[in-house]
């Protein structure tokens, strides 16, 4: 275990919102609707259907009816599986009252968390009509490190002595993402989804010292709301390109959030029922917070590979 250098705790973080993501979304999304707008004329069969035949409004809607059972036949529930490796950037910045500042760190530079780690992340949808779906995911990073502490420092609100042994830091991260999903493309190759989510962030930091059995935890749970695109398009046979982004920036009072979740996937439809792809997640969240006397400015993102595995049915 390495010796903690209590110094390195005092690094001031300043906010810095990463407006990158924008550029990011408008060209991404420029190369999605070039691909998708040579597709649409490929789906027009239920439009041309209901413009050669003189249906009442009653056999219209019976007739669409029966068209999204005919398509979402085993295909209402889709669950899929992500694990990414990811390489970590965090810091955070806990502030007690009169503005004291009571520690300021970076995990992976000033305290020696590791810089990859493996994420899982669990996404459930359910498809009510061939456009409309909901869905619900659910991912978590869970990190601590040991240390060997050697000279006294404020965590918090609470002075650790120097020479106290083993010392256990701790941040963990849960991520739970609802949200609402509609198609305005829906060709036979191509495929173009906005949505709408929240993200409920849970987040919580902390020390551990068995020695003098102290433990302090600082947690806070923030709603951020969210929007973006899905979209997807065969390359060939079975074989298909992917890509989404949700994108927000919010500033309200004492709470302020920053988040862009990009992803981009080539994925294998081996059966009806089974999906097989690789993909790259860069994600880059930052918030600042106030709860109870303390404030907390959190900076946090990763970048890495992910494979993963959808069941629809």
């Amino acid at each position: 275990m390495k010796a903690l250098d209590m110094k390195n705790l005092k690094i001031t973080v300043k906010k810095n919102m990463n407006y990158r993501g924008i550029i990011y979304f408008i060209l991404i999304f420029l190369f999605i609707f070039n691909y998708a707008e040579s597709t649409i004329a490929q789906d027009n069969i239920e439009a041309k259907a209901d413009t050669t035949k003189n249906l009442s409004h009653k056999e219209k809607k019976a007739e669409k009816k029966q068209l999204n059972k005919e398509a979402l036949k085993g295909q209402h529930f889709e669950i899929t599986s992500f694990l990414t490796l990811a390489h970590m950037n965090s810091r955070i910045s806990i502030t007690g009252p009169n503005g004291v500042l009571g520690a300021s760190i970076s995990l992976e530079k000033f305290l020696g968390f590791k810089n990859n780690v493996a994420v899982p992340a669990f996404k459930l949808k359910y498809a009510f009509t061939r456009r409309s779906s909901i869905y619900a995911e659910y991912y978590n990073i869970y990190r601590s490190v040991k240390h060997d502490g050697n000279k006294e420092f404020e965590f918090g609100d609470i002075i650790v002595p120097k020479d106290i042994g083993t010392i256990k830091i701790y941040f963990n991260t849960d991520i739970w993402s609802v949200g609402y999903r509609y198609t305005l493309i829906n060709a036979v190759k191509a495929d173009l989804s906005f949505f709408f989510n929240i993200f409920f962030l849970r987040v919580g930091t902390g020390i551990d010292i068995d020695k003098e059995n102290i433990t302090k935890d600082y947690a806070f749970t923030a709603p951020l709301p969210s929007f973006g695109y899905n979209f997807s398009y065969e390359m060939a046979k079975n074989l298909y390109f992917g890509a989404s982004m949700s994108f927000f920036i919010l500033e309200l009072g004492d709470f302020g959030g920053f988040i862009n979740n990009t992803n981009l996937s080539v994925y294998y439809e081996t059966t009806k029922w089974l999906k097989l792809g690789l993909g790259i997640n860069y994600f880059n969240l930052q918030v600042n917070t106030s709860e109870a006397r303390f404030k907390t400015d959190i900076e946090y993102s990763y970048f890495g590979p992910n494979i993963f595995t959808g069941f629809v049915f």
